[in-house]
């Protein structure tokens, strides 16, 4: 999103079944992932929180692109 005043970085998770683990090293570059979202689902938030950001992320992941969303909006 700010890629061209800020470097992303990023950790990298493995899901289990007993939750999310992260490697706990920085690398360098935007994540491919949703491991927020995951924890999200994990901790037990909204199951409806969780479709609409998955589906957010998903246009984002197409597009390139955020749409102007409020908490209302879906």
């Amino acid at each position: 999103m700010l890629g061209t005043i800020y470097t992303n970085y990023h950790f990298r998770e493995t899901i289990t079944h007993d939750g999310i683990e992260f490697d706990y090293q920085l690398r360098q570059g935007p994540s491919n992932t949703t491991n927020a979202i995951r924890l999200l689902e994990h901790y037990g938030y909204e199951p409806k929180l969780v479709v609409v950001a998955d589906a957010l992320a998903s246009q984002f992941r197409e597009t390139r692109s955020w749409p102007n969303v409020t908490l209302n909006d879906k």
